[in-house]
Formats: C-alpha cells, structure tokens, sequence
C-alpha cells in the first residue's frame, strides 16, 4: 500500500507558525540531495529539478523549508510521479490551487515542497527568472527580506496572511524579471 494520501484543499489543517531564520549553504546541499533523489526515483518522467524560493537566495533569511521544482515533459507525466514521492516522504497535494501543477509536501525533520510543471509551463520561467532577479539584485532581495520580516512578526499565526502580504512585492519582481530577462514565450512585457 502506498504512503501517498490526497489531502487536498479541502483537508482539515493546522495553520504553522511563521518562523524565518538565516540563510546557510546548508539549504544547497539539501536541495542537491533532495534533486539527485527525486531524479533517480521518479526516472525519466523528470526533465529537471530547480531549487526555487527563499532557500534558493544566497543571503535571504527564509522559513526552514525547502522549495524545489521538478518539471516533467508533461502535466500528465507528474502524475508518474506521486508513488515515487511518497516513497521519498511527501504527501500528493493535487493541483493546491494551481491547475497546471502538481503540489507534494514533507514535514519533519526535512521540509520540503515539490512545485511540479510541465517543463513549457510559464509557471517554470517565472519562478526561475523571480530567484535569478533577486540573486542579481541585493537591493531588491533586502527590501523582499525587510518584507518577510514584518509580516512574519505580523501575521506570526497565519500562514495565509504572510502570504497574501507578499503578493504584490512578488507582482512586481515578476515584471521586472521579465522586463530584464525576457518572458518565455518572447512576448511584450505590459507596463
């Protein structure tokens, strides 16, 4: 029998304390193990695995939680996927409010989220041109990191809150990101 559950959005679930701490290089050793495993267990469904999100930054106080993103070559193929997670220890999450993803998550002593797209998705080129941005630009990443710390302190007990309070800080990386770095499919960026 298999550890994978669907819990879905519409599972009962606790609301975690918000918790930031310091960036370490631990964070690249973790995702280089959590990208070999994830390769050699889910084969050739996966393309690649991007370390994304906070963890991803060199500098930026994160929560202590992994983000990672496979991509595979289609939306169908991470559906491959999910025995092969949940032998890794996440739990299948469904879309989570995302139709062209596949959410995985591990608690524990580990955490870690799996964001898998397809490997054309626009979803990839953004979260990949969002890290890059704020790699290249320590203003902007201390001003997303003065960001975080407030609503961490402001919303303590509602993740969903200190999420929300990021959107539109991450509306506006989005653009810049493509204005600098292009989108993916060559298109205008709107002012």
């Amino acid at each position: 029998m298999s550890r994978s559950r669907f819990t879905g959005p519409t599972a009962k679930s606790r609301t975690p304390e918000v918790r930031l701490v310091r960036w370490s290089v631990d964070w690249i050793e973790r995702f280089a193990d959590v990208r070999a495993r994830i390769l050699a267990e889910c084969g050739d469904a996966v393309v690649e695995v991007f370390h994304i999100g906070s963890t991803a930054i060199p500098g930026m106080d994160c929560k202590p939680v992994l983000d990672v993103m496979p991509t595979v070559h289609s939306l169908e193929d991470g559906k491959r996927c999910i025995e092969a997670m949940a032998g890794l220890g996440f739990d299948y999450y469904g879309p989570h409010g995302m139709p062209s993803r596949h959410y995985f998550k591990r608690t524990g002593k580990a955490p870690c989220n799996a964001h898998v797209f397809a490997w054309n998705d626009p979803e990839v080129g953004r979260h990949i041109r969002f890290r890059d941005y704020l790699r290249r630009h320590v203003d902007a990443r201390i001003s997303y990191e003065r960001l975080k710390t407030r609503l961490a302190v402001e919303f303590a007990h509602d993740l969903g809150a200190y999420t929300d309070g990021k959107d539109s800080f991450i509306r506006e990386i989005d653009l810049r990101a493509a204005k600098e770095y292009g989108t993916d499919d060559g298109s205008a960026v709107e002012e």
